[in-house]
């Protein structure tokens, strides 16, 4: 048996795996220096903050969406505003939770508010003459903003509502109101009119 070539084949063995290894070892510490740093490029973003115009905030019932405005710093980055959880604006009176998300590429930050939309003011239309005689009549009409039929009734004095028509039984100060009651999206409204109601003169002839 060579023993000589056999130690040589040993040898030569062990320098290739020793090779191997140191190879192997070399590519594996370069494998964990570059991992983190890729991991970090990945994770890297600013952040940005975001306000919402006060203004926008606090609204009141016109019939057509209510949305809030929201603005960046820095500038210019694009946001997401969700009511509620929807992406559209809400019309209805009422009160919303509303959350805004940066969405810019390479970009966070949110914030949170409420949107207040107030129940919108009525008008009525209703108005009397200024100056009547007791014998005279009234027709009645009224027109609200909303559409409603407003309701007509005497607050005081010498009047009387039949039908449509208003009446009077004497002289003095005759105060009407015509009324609308307020529902999801407008408040009660009511205007009042005051007519001054004079007693019937007549001529008397003696003889």
């Amino acid at each position: 048996m060579d023993f000589g070539a056999c130690a040589m084949n040993t040898r030569s063995t062990v320098q290739r795996l020793t090779g191997v290894s140191l190879a192997l070892l070399v590519w594996v510490s370069f494998a964990q220096a570059q991992t983190p740093r890729l991991v970090q490029q990945r994770a890297t973003s600013e952040f940005a903050t975001v306000s919402f115009d006060t203004n926008s905030l606090a609204q009141i019932y016109s019939g057509s969406p209510c949305p809030v405005l929201a603005t960046t710093e820095p500038a210019g980055l694009a946001v997401e505003i969700l009511y509620e959880g929807q992406t559209n604006a809400p019309t209805d009176a009422g009160y919303y939770e509303v959350i805004a998300t940066v969405t810019e590429s390479n970009w966070t930050g949110g914030a949170t508010n409420y949107l207040s939309i107030d129940r919108a003011p009525q008008t009525v239309l209703f108005g009397l003459p200024d100056t009547i005689l007791a014998t005279s009549t009234v027709p009645l009409s009224a027109v609200s903003s909303s559409g409603q039929i407003p309701t007509i009734g005497v607050i005081s004095g010498p009047g009387v509502i039949q039908g449509q028509t208003l009446f009077f039984t004497n002289q003095g100060e005759c105060v009407v109101a015509a009324c609308v009651n307020g529902n999801e999206n407008g408040r009660d409204a009511c205007t009042l009119a005051t007519v001054k109601v004079s007693l019937a003169t007549a001529d008397i002839t003696l003889y």
